[in-house]
């Protein structure tokens, strides 16, 4: 019967360390995420999920950068699944959008509800930030509460924006595709819409 091979107690403990250094951060990358913490501090924002979301939500690209740099996970949810990039697409920040894409925030996440950064954005008018979030690979298809679609978020608008539909449309955009109670963009939530809809629908072909 083979024996197996004793290895002193010392030896171990030197293995045991060199496992907890190799799975250490860097030191230059716990320095630097350090400092952003402390420079966070010195704005008076708290490290948080729930700060963080704020910040994005108020167009605080300063903010912003720093949590992303002390190492905030850049699609951090608070309670109720929103993420910052959502946030601040909903609010037209488009610098911080941008700083959140740089920084890899998923252009696609949902919410609890199911929307999305294009969603919030198209629905809530901002067509630079619809035009960023496009470019950078949002699904134009993707759908939100109740099925709703970017397009017929924008053309449910009181004041619906002609640039956000024909950017929406020229990235493929389905004016026919029905949400949960089978409406359509082209319904443009009502007639007062109709119009509006259908001449957006004539520029994007």
């Amino acid at each position: 019967m083979k024996k197996g091979i004793l290895i002193p107690g010392y030896v171990w403990l030197i293995l045991a360390g060199a496992t907890r250094v190799c799975f250490a951060q860097p030191p230059a990358i716990s320095s630097a995420r350090e400092k952003a913490r402390r420079e966070l501090g010195q704005l008076f924002v708290e490290y948080s999920k729930d700060s963080f979301v704020k910040q994005a939500s108020e167009g605080d690209t300063i903010a912003v950068r720093l949590f992303i740099a002390s190492g905030m996970d850049p699609n951090a949810r608070i309670k109720d699944g929103n993420s910052a990039l959502i946030a601040a697409a909903g609010s037209g920040h488009a610098e911080t959008v941008q700083a959140l894409l740089a920084g890899g925030a998923d252009v696609n996440a949902k919410n609890m509800q199911g929307g999305t950064a294009l969603l919030s954005a198209a629905g809530s008018g901002h067509a630079d930030v619809v035009s960023l979030l496009l470019n950078k690979g949002a699904d134009v298809k993707a759908k939100g509460p109740s099925d709703s679609t970017a397009l017929m978020a924008a053309a449910w608008q009181e004041n619906a924006s002609a640039d956000i539909a024909k950017a929406l449309l020229d990235k493929g955009a389905d004016i026919n595709a029905k949400d949960g109670g089978e409406d359509c963009a082209d319904d443009c939530g009502g007639k007062r819409q109709r119009k509006h809809c259908e001449n957006s629908a004539g520029e994007g072909r």
